[in-house]
């Protein structure tokens, strides 16, 4: 990769207490974990509104007048994260908190690809990241879903993101944020 490209996306990243509730609320699914899953750290906790990809300085800057613009017309969104689920990929499964459908996510969502012009078959499915585990592993189809306590939120914010792989999994660096309408 281009030293001057950097790996982003836009998101709301969960406050402090956000994050611990989520934690506590997980203590019954990680009672099952096995070697096989890895974590996301409390602090990397997010719901990512939008993945951009490998973009240079110059659109860096673009997204930031763009998403300043957003946020003066875009009020506050409370949700709650309600379901955990698994999404595959063709190496591991990815346990997710899910807060699909909300509708007014979806409107952000579709929002931001409007301003930049990116339209998608797929429908958005907004998300927390909890874990991921390797494909070969049963244990979490025999959990979900489990019983836990929905996590309510209140995106009061977005953020461009960027992310930086290391030995850990991924370190976030937010580049900016901007406030929504109260």
């Amino acid at each position: 990769m281009d030293v001057n490209m950097q790996r982003c996306f836009i998101a709301y990243m969960l406050t402090d207490i956000e994050a611990k509730q989520l934690n506590a609320a997980l203590t019954t699914i990680k009672k099952y974990a096995v070697d096989k899953t890895r974590w996301i750290p409390q602090k990397n906790y997010h719901i990512t509104l939008k993945f951009l990809g490998n973009i240079d300085q110059k659109k860096i800057n673009w997204w930031e007048k763009k998403l300043r613009k957003i946020a003066k017309n875009q009020r506050c969104i409370a949700t709650s994260l309600k379901k955990t689920a698994l999404f595959k990929s063709h190496k591991k499964k990815i346990l997710v908190f899910s807060c699909y459908p909300d509708q007014e996510i979806i409107n952000l969502i579709s929002c931001l690809e409007k301003e930049a012009g990116i339209f998608s078959d797929k429908p958005s499915k907004p998300h927390v990241t909890l874990a991921y585990i390797k494909q070969n592993s049963s244990l979490y189809s025999q959990l979900l879903p489990p019983v836990v306590s929905p996590v309510n939120l209140r995106i009061n914010h977005i953020a461009l993101m960027a992310s930086k792989p290391d030995h850990s999994g991924a370190n976030y660096q937010e580049i900016a944020t901007f406030s929504l309408q109260h």
